[in-house]
């Protein structure tokens, strides 16, 4: 549970040029937005899920670095992109069933946001 430290151990391997760590760049990066995420430092998780799914499409662990940058950018409040990594998320087997649950929760959630102001214009 030592987050900082553990995101302090990833970004190191990530910060190295040589052919082993960038061998284990993939999972290191992987690891440390979900060290950034579990420290509750969503904005610098999403930047490492972006970059890991940027730079390393094929990646094992890629569907669920969706679903958990999907996350943080729910928690974040940037629903369109948090859709976005859903909807690629649901193409993936692993996690599909999942993703397509998240996205109606999501989509629920924005109904019911938009109902709350129109119901308070009423009163």
């Amino acid at each position: 549970r030592d987050y900082r430290g553990a995101t302090d151990d990833f970004e190191s391997v990530v910060r190295r040029p040589d052919t082993d760590a960038r061998r284990l760049l993939p999972s290191a990066l992987h690891h440390l937005a979900n060290a950034q995420r579990s420290s509750g430092e969503c904005a610098a998780a999403v930047g490492s899920y972006e970059r890991l799914l940027a730079q390393h499409a094929s990646y094992s662990g890629s569907p669920e670095a969706m679903m958990e940058a999907a996350d943080c950018y729910s928690r974040m409040g940037r629903v369109s992109d948090a859709r976005r990594m859903l909807e690629q998320a649901q193409s993936r087997p692993s996690v599909s069933t999942r993703a397509r649950r998240e996205l109606a929760e999501l989509g629920a959630r924005e109904r019911a946001m938009d109902r709350a102001p129109a119901a308070e214009a009423q009163e």
